[in-house]
């Protein structure tokens, strides 16, 4: 059984919670240029179009592993040429060193290609789904030939020893924190090893786990736990704890020998403009084809060999028959879990990277034909593009609610606006008949003041009169001021106190 250390729980962060156990309904894409030094042969020509859309075939790039990383001495059995992407390979009998055998390929990673030279050779491919279109970058050769260096390996102390998967996390983050301002993603990730025919979550041991087929013939994981995450950090965490949980074991051929295949599967949902789109970025990492012979295996080990070395020969007849649409043979993917699992991968629209790992020693030169052979092969194989989109209700629903909102609120500005101009109208009338009300107030009361005052000059001038005649007869010495004599003219009132 395989060995396990423990549940994961990623360095010392509180691990994200899981957002279900839903189906993983991925797609995959293509890679663009092969290395930093040379653009992959073919690239012109690895698609085509008619009317049903783009037609991309599998891209294939060889990665040979340097001499010093196993101790080998003496010539190399391989020799290639970057600038046509050849790799002829010489045979291992000396009496038959003439009929060496010629590969053509898209691109050529030699024994000095950097960490970062691998990961250009399918950046494209990985970024592809934040287009939605999902993606695939599979990694296959012989035991020892550097498969998990490639694509899996981390370097906490060297970054500059980073494979493939860190790398493409953090340029998928970096376009998604970049990317288009109206668009929202969420992105998922599940892990799980194919160990002896069965499938096991690597981010929980304990599950169940299995396949299953939608009614279009989208096949589909169930029983895997998926982790929402928020950052690249968080993939390559989960990554890693999932990773502890991996079946490995020693072998004369490697210290280190996967004795499973692995997919990490990286979801991206992408809402925008109404649309939803779903793809899947598929990163494998193929246990290593070996002879028992030379790896020496017994027991429970030989019983891995077998089963992995089952489960490739099912993946070359599935792309034998792909690459082969004219032999009308049906690819047989249900005759293992690994074709199975990647029955989208080849028959659902997704873009494809394979990543062949070679040896160059005559040791290996019968693994490295057998390789080479089927890489050749997978060359061959033609994907249509299929975008896995539709409708995204939930985000028309709310732009609608929105515009509703909107129309309501500028109605209901409207009536407000009407009923204050209704009241300002009242208003208005109101203070107007006010107004006149109070111009024939004033008007009536300067008429009765007018009134008065004609009566108080009369009485005045009554009494004035009164006053004269008293003076005469009672013989006042001195005669009244002439203003009291003037009875036109009325004295006028003296001061207040």
């Amino acid at each position: 059984m395989p060995s396990r250390v423990g549940s994961p729980s990623p360095r010392s962060m509180t691990p994200p919670r899981p957002v279900g156990r839903s189906p993983s309904n991925g797609e995959l894409k293509r890679p663009g240029s092969a290395t930093g030094k040379k653009t992959p042969r073919g690239s012109g020509a690895a698609s085509a179009r008619d009317d049903g859309g783009t037609i991309h075939r599998v891209h294939v790039v060889v990665r040979l592993r340097p001499f010093s990383v196993r101790g080998e001495t003496g010539a190399a059995a391989v020799v290639f040429e970057q600038a046509k992407s050849t790799i002829t390979v010489t045979p291992k009998d000396e009496a038959d060193r003439g009929n060496f055998r010629t590969f053509a390929l898209d691109g050529i990673l030699g024994p000095d290609a950097k960490q970062t030279d691998a990961f250009d050779s399918v950046r494209d491919t990985c970024l592809s789904v934040l287009d939605g279109v999902s993606a695939c970058v599979m990694c296959y050769g012989q035991t020892g030939s550097g498969k998990t260096h490639t694509l899996s390996n981390l370097d906490g102390r060297d970054p500059s020893q980073n494979g493939v998967m860190p790398r493409a996390f953090q340029a998928l983050f970096d376009r998604i924190d970049a990317g288009e301002e109206d668009a929202r993603f969420e992105v998922s990730v599940q892990y799980v090893q194919i160990y002896m025919e069965l499938i096991q979550d690597l981010l929980d041991p304990v599950q169940n786990v299995s396949l299953r087929e939608d009614s279009s013939g989208r096949v589909f994981l169930t029983g895997t736990t998926t982790y929402a995450v928020k950052s690249w950090q968080e993939c390559v965490e989960w990554f890693t704890a999932g990773t502890k949980n991996r079946t490995t074991a020693f072998t004369q051929m490697n210290a280190h020998s996967s004795r499973s295949h692995a997919a990490f599967i990286l979801t991206v949902i992408k809402h925008a403009n109404g649309v939803k789109t779903t793809s899947s970025l598929y990163m494998i990492d193929l246990a290593g084809s070996e002879r028992t012979a030379k790896s020496e295996v017994v027991g429970v080990n030989f019983d891995e060999a077998v089963a992995i070395n089952s489960s490739l020969t099912v993946l070359g007849r599935v792309i034998y028959t792909l690459a082969n649409p004219k032999n009308k043979i049906r690819p047989p993917f249900r005759e293992s879990k690994l074709t199975r699992m990647l029955t989208n991968v080849f028959t659902h629209g997704a873009r494809t990277t394979l990543i062949v790992c070679c040896a160059m020693g005559f040791d290996d030169v019968a693994e490295t034909n057998s390789s080479l052979e089927f890489a050749k092969q997978a060359m061959n194989v033609k994907v249509r593009e299929m975008k896995n989109e539709e409708v995204d209700y939930y985000a028309l629903a709310m732009q609608l609610q929105q515009q509703l909102d909107s129309q309501t609120e500028a109605v209901q500005k409207d009536v407000v606006d009407k009923v204050a101009l209704d009241a300002i109208s009242r208003e208005k009338r109101i203070l107007a008949m006010r107004v006149a009300q109070l111009e024939d107030y004033i008007k009536y009361q300067q008429r009765q003041i007018d009134a008065f005052r004609k009566a108080m000059t009369s009485a005045a001038n009554d009494l004035f009169s009164e006053l004269g005649d008293w003076t005469v007869h009672t013989g006042l010495p001195e005669p009244l001021p002439a203003h009291l004599m003037d009875r036109s003219t009325p004295r006028p009132p003296a001061p207040l106190d």
